[in-house]
């Protein structure tokens, strides 16, 4: 089988002598399907990743818990009252 050359430009520049075995072959086209997918696939950005601690949204620590501070506040006016705390 022959193949025409060409030049950056376009022109012809001559013929080189092909094997058969390479491009009279038949083509396996799930095999070609499946080549196309993988490159393209590969072509991607991946863009998935684990946001860092200052990326997050909320998450801080709560201003207090209200149970908590009311029961402390109930134990000192006790306390300061005489009264027995059991």
């Amino acid at each position: 089988m022959q193949a025409d050359t060409f030049t950056k430009t376009g022109a012809k520049a001559g013929t080189k002598v092909t094997l058969p075995a390479v491009f009279e072959a038949e083509v396996n086209n799930d095999l070609l399907s499946q080549t196309v997918y993988i490159y393209l696939s590969n072509q991607r950005e991946a863009n998935a990743h684990s946001k860092k601690r200052g990326e997050v949204s909320g998450g801080g620590k709560k201003p207090g818990d209200k149970k908590v501070q009311d029961v402390h506040a109930m134990v000192q006016h006790v306390a300061l009252s005489g009264l027995a705390v059991r």
